[in-house]
């Protein structure tokens, strides 16, 4: 088999565009028309040559890559069904290894040592489906579609034999999902009574089972001998089981076909067995079934692993061997790319497998025909199956003829006859001769106006070679004057061969609509080397603008040390990428050409849907072994807060998140002064985050009724509320097809853009899983509350047209008795972690009272907060000098001695015997931070100082297996006393709640803790 490390870039990127092509070719064929185009096996080695193509080179994937999409987009004779949550394909694995790999993934994105059940079930080959169901009686059927927007099959799905139409244990709201099938006897029957009636016959069952349940007529439906197994439980509002196995009996009871084929595996051994024993009687079974499923069977463990773009992490499908063919190979012909890199490839006899006619294949690069001793002439393999497709797996040298040729690798280029050279890092042969090369300016030409580049459609392979030719373009430039060259020539380009007039108009307005472009699909479209669609977003990220980005890359052509850094820190882009980004930016030619196109472009800036929190914007490093969560998990967390993860820590760096065995980066973080946090602060840090998204979603309101009742509660992010489609539907007091019906007509009429006001948030559905399920920004919801025909409606908008006015400009309004974090202006950090502990506390109201009273008499204090926040926070300048050794060692397990007997004396008090016992000597460790020095210097400068880190670090470093807060609260009164700086300020009640405010106090915020204590000591 083929290795795919040997592939080139240029070859990389040349066949994605095709795989996505043929795949959305044959998805459509598949999905909508009901007639397969290639057989299943020749499918997934497409698909699965496009997976590995996506994550071997992940700058390449394309916007509409097949590894992102699920189906095919809808025809239009059925009604469009939105999914209350995606319905996505899943990853497949083809042999052992792979299964191997995705349990190891499994184990190592989880962090688990020892094997994790998953339950083993055939993948019936036929149509999949969801059913909803709404108190018990069966309200919908629809196809997958393209995984997003499926077909209303309503009334064919309920012909269906033995499909319950009514739960007797009625459930408020219940989806499920499934395969509907054909039987072989079935099938074979039904296509005799075809042959018997003239009709065509079809070509499998899968084919047969799509064709009867897209019937227009129903009662055809009825005719055919469709059958259905469940084995999800999709979007509800109940979890009906906590596992996998537990779910599918649960389904039938309630009535539901289950297939009672399937095993919950213990062990690597127990899954290869399973797939054995089907593989081996898969000729037995009644239904045709390509392959067994793999899932995790416990649903906590899913929701964790959550999806990728298109599947599941959690699950895979293990596929049945695919079919190797040999033929000969006629001669080698050599292209050139985008950048310049040749690409050999073989032309073919025309050979069919798996019912594909092939008669090219890719060669990969020129070492890999002396690797495998490929001449013309000869007699090789061809395997459509797991890496590039089609791909030469080896020669039949058994058959080699006497009269074949070696190939000669080429020294001049075959377009421009310039000379080439090799690169030896990427085992390519290329064409320095950049944009004077034609070869090499057609490619970049047909990449700049690709559908995920600037997408001018109507400007084609042959129309970009045709304008070329004539003399009409001769750069991306070129394009947006083409209708000003027609219009002032005599010869019209509406007059010319292969144009007519309408595809002149059409082009010409496509172009004029592609002078809006957002700033990732910019960047991608100028195609610089490395920089696909992924890294294109990254820099975008980064850079925010279009002025910001030509500024700075300005900067770094000037070999600007900050912004190579700053580039070399994001994790994405290393130094290869970054070379050839300078490598780009060098070249006088396309520094002129970008500045030319942004004179005429409307290049929008960057925008990205994140949840809120003080990690915005911020940089993120993961050192070290995370012992509860995997790296993954972790920088997909931090991600959605806003933060951008970093490959390596620098000045740039905001916080360093260090886990065991960090080694060089913790060094450098500590030496660069960067904020460091341990694995358990950073869970606490999220865990608070995701706290106060909650509280703010339920404190913003879209509207109230005459009672001033809040009807629907919404999410908040961005500045904009967010609505699903039950959720308007609700608002409204409509059926949700009105509502789609008035959101379709406001995208067709481009009232609004769909991608500007459309996103997917994480939904818990009933099997514990999370799925993206779509939402609606503010605008929408405006839009559709002015069309909407309802008594809400209505009163909806004399509300809207009263109150939205003063806060349309911010997005959203405020309850009043309510505030959101956007509206803290000048409200001290303090006042919100307030809140949050005495909603996390349980303070009782005395205590409560003390904190807030400390909180309004310290005004200096809030006056010092409103300078954190502008980043000119300092440190009182009225300090006690620094005394080392105060607090001994000794000293102090001594006074936690005596606090424990006496706490042990209290009526009430319940001290456990883990009570004071210290972990690791980090007590001792903490002691000696308080008074270390570093060049004959304290490394903290004052008492009080020293007296803040003392109780920061025991409350939040948690030294002592229990009691770390009134161990801490202790010994910085000891401290204190012992310093002589006195209690004045201190009283019980004010002792309780600062040590509660420390606790649940973000770590990032140990500065604004640490001067806050100081200004309590020292007012």
């Amino acid at each position: 088999m083929q290795n795919i490390d040997l592939i080139s870039e240029e070859e990389a990127k040349k066949l994605l565009e095709e795989l996505a092509d043929k795949i959305a070719a044959y998805n459509h064929a598949y999905y909508i028309e009901d007639n397969p185009l290639v057989s299943d096996a020749e499918y997934d080695q497409l698909f699965n040559t496009n997976l590995k193509l996506d994550q071997k080179f992940p700058h390449l994937i394309l916007e509409n890559s097949p590894s992102k999409k699920v189906g095919a987009k809808i025809a239009n004779k059925f009604a469009k069904v939105t999914h209350q949550a995606p319905i996505l394909s899943l990853s497949n694995a083809f042999d052992e290894q792979d299964v191997r790999d995705f349990v190891d993934r499994i184990k190592n994105f989880l962090r688990l040592d020892e094997f994790v059940p998953i339950f083993c079930e055939p993948k019936i080959d036929g149509l999949s489906f969801s059913a909803i169901y709404k108190d018990g009686l069966l309200t919908m059927g629809a196809t997958r579609g393209d995984g997003y927007v499926g077909e209303d099959i309503t009334a064919n799905i309920k012909t269906i034999k033995n499909f319950p139409h009514k739960i007797d244990n009625a459930l408020e709201f219940l989806e499920v999902r499934g395969e509907i099938y054909i039987e072989k006897q079935d099938f074979l029957n039904l296509n005799k009574e075809q042959e018997e009636q003239g009709r065509d016959k079809f070509a499998n069952p899968r084919n047969a089972a799509a064709g009867s349940l897209r019937q227009l007529d129903a009662s055809i439906t009825a005719q055919r001998p469709l059958k259905y197994f469940v084995y999800s439980g999709g979007v509800t509002e109940q979890n009906l089981a906590s596992s996998q196995d537990q779910l599918l009996t649960k389904l039938k009871e309630f009535g539901f076909s289950v297939n009672e084929i399937s095993k919950l595996a213990y062990s690597e051994e127990e899954i290869f067995a399973f797939y054995e024993y089907l593989k081996t009687n898969r000729e037995n079974l009644p239904y045709e079934i390509d392959g067994v499923v793999y899932k995790l069977n416990d649903f906590a463990l899913q929701n964790r692993m959550g999806f990728i773009a298109r599947s599941p992490r959690f699950a895979t499908a293990h596929k049945f061997p695919a079919i190797i063919g040999q033929t000969k190979l006629l001669s080698i012909t050599v292209q050139v790319g985008r950048t310049g890199t040749l690409t050999p490839v073989a032309e073919l006899e025309p050979i069919e497998i798996g019912g594909v006619t092939v008669s090219r294949a890719t060669l990969h690069n020129f070492q890999e025909i002396m690797r495998k001793d490929v001449r013309i002439g000869d007699y090789v393999f061809l395997q459509r199956a797991g890496d590039v497709i089609p791909q030469i797996t080896g020669v039949d040298f058994d058959k080699r003829p006497n009269d074949t040729a070696t190939f000669d690798t080429p020294l001049f280029c075959p377009s421009c006859n310039s000379k080439l050279h090799y690169v030896p890092e990427d085992i390519i042969i290329r064409c320095d001769n950049g944009l004077n090369c034609p070869a090499q300016n057609y490619e970049r030409i047909r990449h700049f106006v690709s559908k995920n580049a600037m997408d001018i459609e109507g400007l084609g392979r042959k129309q970009v070679e045709f304008l070329i030719d004539k003399g009409l373009i001769s750069n991306p430039f070129d394009i947006f004057f083409l209708k000003e060259k027609n219009d002032s020539s005599l010869t019209k380009l509406e007059n010319m061969d292969g144009w007519g007039k309408k595809s002149v108009e059409n082009l010409f307005k496509n172009i004029e609509k592609s002078k809006n472009v957002s700033l990732p699909r910019f960047i991608y479209a100028l195609g610089i080397r490395h920089i696909g669609e992924q890294n294109a977003k990254l820099l975008a990220r980064e850079f925010g603008s279009y002025a910001n980005f030509i500024a700075q890359m300005g900067l770094l052509s000037k070999n600007d040390s900050d912004i190579y850094q700053k580039l070399n820190d994001l994790e994405g882009i290393g130094y290869k990428i970054l070379v050839d980004i300078i490598d780009f930016f060098d070249i006088k030619e396309n520094i002129e050409l970008i500045k030319k196109l942004g004179e005429i472009l409307n290049i929008e800036d960057y925008k990205e849907t994140r949840e809120q929190s003080s990690l915005t914007g911020k940089r993120v490093v993961f050192t070290g072994s995370l012992p509860t969560i995997s790296r993954a998990e972790a920088k997909a967390t931090a991600e959605k807060f806003g933060a951008k993860v970093a490959a390596s820590v620098s000045s740039n760096t905001d916080l360093v998140v260090a886990g065991v065995d960090a080694g060089s980066k913790l060094k450098k973080a500590k030496e660069l002064g960067i904020k460091i946090i341990d694995e358990e602060e950073w869970l606490t840090l999220i865990k608070m985050f995701k706290t106060m998204n909650k509280e703010m979603e339920s404190q913003v309101v879209i509207y109230q009724d005459e009672n001033g009742e809040v009807n629907v509660e919404v999410k908040i992010i961005d500045e904009t509320v967010w609505l699903s489609l039950n959720q308007i539907a609700e608002l409204f007091a409509r059926d949700k097809s009105v509502i789609s019906r008035h959101l379709k007509n406001i995208f067709k009429e481009q009232e609004l853009e769909e991608k500007a006001v459309v996103a997917f948030f994480a939904t818990t559905a009933a099997d514990g899983k999370t799925y993206q399920v779509e939402y609606y920004n503010l605008d929408a919801i405006i839009s559709v509350g002015y069309r909407v025909n309802s008594k809400r409606g209505i009163a909806f908008r004399k509300w809207a047209t009263n109150l939205l006015k003063e806060y349309l400009i911010k997005g959203y309004s405020i309850n009043q008795d309510k505030i959101t974090q956007k509206k803290l202006n000048n409200l001290q950090q303090t006042v919100e972690l307030l809140t949050n502990t005495l909603i996390n506390q349980n303070l009782v109201n005395s205590t409560g009272q003390e904190l807030i009273n400390l909180i309004r008499n310290y005004s200096k204090t809030w006056e010092i907060l409103v300078k954190y926040d502008e980043d000119k926070l300092n440190p009182p300048t009225k300090l006690q000098a620094e005394t080392n050794g105060l607090l001994s060692y000794q000293e102090s397990l001594e006074a936690i001695k005596k606090l424990k007997q006496e706490l042990g004396k209290q009526k009430d008090a319940e001290i456990s015997n883990l009570f004071g016992a210290e972990r690791d000597n980090s007590f001792k460790g903490i002691l000696g931070n308080i008074d270390q020095t570093f060049d004959g210097k304290s490394l903290y400068n004052s008492a009080e100082e020293k007296a803040a880190h003392l109780l920061y670090f025991i409350i939040k470093d948690h030294p002592f297996s229990d009691g770390n807060k009134r161990i801490g609260c202790l010994l910085f009164l000891l401290y204190l006393t012992k310093a002589t700086i006195g209690l004045k300020n201190i009283g019980v009640s004010a002792m309780t709640s600062l040590a509660l405010l420390i606790a649940e106090s973000d770590p990032i915020q140990k500065e604004l803790m640490i001067n806050l204590i100081m200004n309590l000591i020292n007012d």
